[in-house]
């Protein structure tokens, strides 16, 4: 959750199925080019493949089939998570900028919230251009997905 501190929070946009979607910068560690990922056997649908990062095997995810139900086979960047220690990757279309953005700007979740995705996975809603970029609870989506079992096709409340 995007704690209200008076100070900026460093946020990272991104591109998922063509929606513009924001991550706290303090979960990613780095984001690297997309590259081949090497497919895992009886594996939910929305896990993309491994990659192996200096040593470091990471399980990606395809964001899209993750959030939006549509899978997706081209990833321009993977977005390399660290969260408690754990590794894991955001398989996005593209990662367009990390910006200080000040508390006021997000916008309370509502249970009306105009995004696709559930209200569990979003810190909030960033007011933002010409409309509200969703901002993943990073913490909360890994989480849920840890206590899923294979077969599972997306994040579901």
């Amino acid at each position: 959750m995007v704690q209200a501190t008076g100070y900026a929070v460093p946020i990272i946009f991104f591109t998922v199925a063509d929606q513009t979607l924001g991550a706290e910068l303090k979960w990613v560690k780095e984001v690297v080019t997309s590259r081949d990922l090497t497919p895992l056997p009886n594996a939910n649908s929305f896990v993309a493949g491994m990659i192996n990062i200096r040593g470091d095997v990471i399980s990606v995810l395809d964001t899209a089939a993750l959030l939006f139900d549509k899978p997706q086979k081209v990833y321009q960047r993977i977005i390399i998570l660290d969260i408690n220690g754990a590794p894991a990757g955001l398989a996005v279309e593209g990662v367009s900028a990390v910006r200080q953005v000040v508390p006021e700007a997000f916008v309370a979740l509502s249970s009306s919230h105009d995004s696709p995705i559930p209200a569990q996975y979003l810190s909030g809603l960033l007011a933002w251009e010409n409309g509200h970029v969703p901002v993943i609870d990073i913490p909360v989506l890994i989480k849920h997905l840890e206590n899923q079992s294979p077969g599972t096709n997306k994040a579901t409340a």
